[in-house]
């Protein structure tokens, strides 16, 4: 039996996490250190303690006020404190997914000088080893000049565990195994000379089904949901609830049930003038899955994770990237490579909206 701790932030990689103690790692002691990134409920607790050994929660960037500096000077001592006082002196794994945060640099330091055989391995954050999203850069990545400094102030404090092959999440050089639910498909340069561990389709949902167990959110047979990003994440988010307003009133027009679900950390309101019902954000969409597996589904996006998590459970899933200018090779890549229908200009758009219609209708 080995000592694990988990050290996940959103309930992507909860699933994931979930997929992984209830999988290969089900005789193993499961300890767990959740950064609440969402609104985590106490249902949502009680699954969580029922399937790890141990639990902490620590302070995340939910709500947004979380995220200030002014707030994590305040807040990171203490978290680090609480850390401390929770783990054990000896895992043989470390299980993280922010690795340039922090409270996992600390536990990188603490953890692998106790024990020097630490096994530390990188939990999938949804898109990020296949694509990257354009966000807007905030706090230590918003320049070269802020970036610098934060080099400097972590090989100072952390020396040689300050050790990064690229400049962001999952790249640090002391990370051996990559957690994946397509280690086939990942981006050229993203972990390409470590150990991929595939996360399969059955482990996956079974994660899934743990984590949403205390969830009944269920649709028609026959039913469209548009999945959003971020908003703020959009190049031109005009254009983008533009085509999502073609799709509600279409959808209006046939009496076909429509839906769309926001981001779990959205704090803007979608304004439409259709008919349609927005999902409870603080679901993650596979919560939303998990009632609803084996209907007639078509799940829309840009660029969510919600789409490869949709293609994973045998739902129909539609990209508008390319439509929207969204995209970049490495999306066209990976959602030819899963097989995931992109939209790639207003003609084809217009066509794929009279044939979804014929088809639900």
């Amino acid at each position: 039996m080995k000592y694990n701790v988990f050290v996940p932030h959103t309930q992507y990689n909860l699933i994931i996490s979930l997929a992984m103690v209830s999988g290969s790692y089900k005789d193993d002691e499961n300890d767990l250190i959740l950064f609440t990134d969402f609104n985590i409920t106490d249902s949502m607790k009680k699954v969580l303690e029922t399937h790890f050994t141990r639990v902490i929660y620590c302070s995340g960037c939910y709500p947004k006020i979380n995220k200030s500096w002014k707030n994590k000077a305040k807040t990171l001592p203490n978290t680090i404190i609480e850390i401390k006082k929770f783990l054990y002196d000896k895992y043989d794994r470390l299980l993280i997914v922010c690795d340039t945060a922090i409270p996992e640099l600390w536990m990188i330091k603490y953890l692998k000088r106790n024990n020097s055989l630490l096994n530390i391995q990188w939990i999938e954050d949804g898109s990020w080893p296949y694509f990257t999203n354009e966000a807007t850069q905030t706090g230590f990545n918003k320049n070269v000049f802020l970036r610098n400094v934060r080099w400097i102030l972590g090989k100072m404090i952390f020396g040689k565990y300050y050790s990064f092959k690229g400049k962001d999440i999952g790249s640090n050089n002391w990370i051996q195994d990559y957690l994946l639910t397509y280690p086939e498909a990942i981006r050229e340069g993203f972990a390409e000379d470590k150990q991929r561990i595939a996360v399969s389709d059955r482990d996956f949902q079974k994660g899934m089904q743990i984590l949403f167990s205390k969830i009944n959110y269920e649709l028609p047979k026959r039913a469209v949901v548009v999945v959003l990003d971020k908003l703020d994440i959009y190049k031109d988010k005009a254009a983008a609830l533009g085509a999502v307003e073609k799709i509600f009133v279409k959808c209006n027009e046939f009496n076909i049930p429509v839906y769309y679900k926001c981001h779990p950390r959205e704090e803007e309101t979608i304004q439409t003038d259709a008919t349609v019902e927005e999902i409870d954000k603080n679901i993650g969409i596979e919560g939303v899955y998990t009632s609803n597996l084996g209907k007639d589904l078509y799940f829309i996006g840009i660029k969510s994770t919600g789409l490869q998590t949709a293609y994973k459970c045998g739902f129909k899933a539609v990209s508008l990237a390319s439509l929207l200018n969204e995209a970049n090779e490495n999306v066209i890549q990976f959602y030819r490579s899963i097989n995931i229908e992109q939209i790639t200009n207003k003609e084809s758009f217009e066509m794929f909206i009279n044939n979804l219609v014929e088809i639900l209708k």
